[in-house]
């Protein structure tokens, strides 16, 4: 092979190769899926400042809405794993993890439900308010 040819073949392996390398994770897409399921267990808008039907799992007492995002809806959002967030009904405080492939926290999902569908979300350590876009 010629010199020419090695060069061009180094540079079409480079350019092929940040053409498809895979974007870093983006939180906010991941707290916008969250957003829409935590907001979609409670059925349509009611124009109430709290939508009234939550559909709710009880815990031992505790009246939890919990939503998952499994491994190929986190692929998506460019995050291996999955995730999993809980809404408390009377209080609105949201907790979860985004979990890698194994089942190991990589970080934290925080926040609280602010109304009118939209939540004030932390995830992976950046705040986002995300209302329902479905």
């Amino acid at each position: 092979m010629n010199r020419s040819t090695v060069v061009a073949v180094l540079a079409c392996l480079a350019l092929a190769g940040t053409a498809v390398a895979d974007p870093s994770p983006d939180p906010h897409r991941v707290g916008q899926a969250v957003a829409d399921e935590l907001a979609a267990l409670h059925g349509p808008p009611s124009g109430e400042p709290r939508p009234q039907a939550l559909d709710t799992t009880d815990f031992a007492g505790q009246t939890l809405g919990c939503i998952t995002l499994a491994r190929w809806e986190m692929r998506r959002l460019r995050y291996p794993g999955h995730a999993f967030a809980c809404e408390d009904a009377a209080s609105g405080e949201v907790l979860g993890a985004v979990l890698n492939k194994s089942g190991n926290r990589k970080c934290l999902i925080t926040g609280q439900y602010a109304g009118n569908d939209c939540y004030d979300l932390v995830i992976c350590e950046v705040t986002d308010r995300l209302c329902k876009t479905k």
